[in-house]
């Protein structure tokens, strides 16, 4: 995930924000993320909200109730938007 200086991740540590573009490694879990903004002008906070990976339905066809178990215990089955756009005024 790719958002702008100087968002995080709310449960994110605050360094991980250098330039204009910050590139984001986010752990799949069965929760939407919330980027905060401490920038004037950008909106405060911004939702990446989680959806089923189509993966996770190739391996209830290919591995049936074991592979799809494994990814919802694991937390694997769950993706979010390649990119997010935080919003911000001149």
């Amino acid at each position: 995930m790719i958002c702008p200086n100087p968002a995080f991740e709310r449960d994110a540590p605050k360094a991980v924000r250098p330039a204009i573009l910050t590139v984001v490694h986010l752990a799949r879990e069965n929760t939407n993320k919330v980027f905060v903004t401490e920038t004037e002008g950008c909106t405060k906070e911004t939702v990446a909200k989680k959806s089923v990976d189509p993966k996770f339905f190739i391996n209830i066809l290919s591995g049936g109730v074991f592979g799809s178990t494994t990814d919802y215990a694991a937390e694997k089955m769950w993706k979010y938007a390649e990119n997010v756009v935080i919003s911000c005024k001149k």
